[in-house]
């Protein structure tokens, strides 16, 4: 399932339980403090209520990071800086995995 923002946006897919974000690192990763976002309605509507899991993955880097819906939630922190609200979570919380790499758990 494609899952769009408000203004229509593609901002990730949502496929057997987990939620993915396939983004370009240096634009999109928060840098103070250094974290992911997600958008608000859609992590409510979507995202919260039909995954375990959200995997981002950086584009430039090879590097896909990951963490449980329910960390995520208990974690959150809400923002809205010109780009629409946005729930994020610093990077300690993930789970940082080079693509290619076989997650042994």
């Amino acid at each position: 399932m494609i899952i769009r923002s408000i203004d229509g946006n593609i901002i990730g897919t949502l496929d057997n339980g987990v939620f993915l974000k396939r983004v370009s690192g240096a634009v999109h990763m928060l840098r103070t403090p250094p974290a992911w976002a997600i958008d608000c309605k859609a992590f409510v509507d979507y995202v919260l209520p039909q995954s375990h899991t959200i995997r981002i993955e950086d584009k430039n880097t090879g590097t896909a990071y990951e963490i449980s819906t329910k960390v995520f939630d208990d974690k959150k922190v809400y923002m809205d800086r010109k780009f629409g609200a946005q729930y994020f979570v610093i990077l300690k919380h993930w789970h940082e995995i080079r693509l290619g790499q076989k997650v042994l758990f």
